[in-house]
């Protein structure tokens, strides 16, 4: 039996930037995708049909920071934190988890409490990013 393509989208770090506190993240690049769409003006990735979807983000940064997840303009939870370290230069930041999406269900990125500095590159030496995949 042969399983039909999944949507699915993969997002590299594009830019380095700093977010205030409720911005939300932009500054990414679509790498490849399939169904889903980001616009990286609003920041806001949207699903293509409803199902169950693995999303996740994960980047670098400098700062003492989170990151919430908005799903159809509701904070969800803060799918990352990171406590810069002392003589650190970077930190790693982001998570994964599992929704329930219904069809055209916007999802976004936002800094959760404080500046959030994001190290990116428009070239291969970039870090991170975000995806989303439909799982079913």
């Amino acid at each position: 039996v042969k399983t039909p393509a999944r949507p699915f989208i993969q997002l590299l770090r594009n830019t380095n930037a700093s977010y205030a506190a409720n911005a939300t993240i932009t500054g990414f690049r679509v790498n490849d995708s399939r169904g889903i769409t980001y616009n990286d003006t609003t920041g806001i990735l949207v699903a293509p049909a409803a199902g169950l979807y693995q999303i996740g983000i994960h980047v670098i940064t400098s700062s003492t920071a989170g990151i919430y997840l908005y799903i159809e303009g509701t904070q969800i939870y803060r799918i990352g934190y990171a406590a810069a370290g002392t003589s650190e230069a970077w930190s790693h930041i982001g998570g994964t988890g599992v929704f329930n999406l219904s069809a055209n269900d916007e999802v976004k990125f936002v800094a959760a409490n404080q500046t959030l500095q994001v190290f990116g590159a428009s070239n291969n030496t970039t870090v991170g990013g975000v995806f989303m995949y439909l799982l079913g």
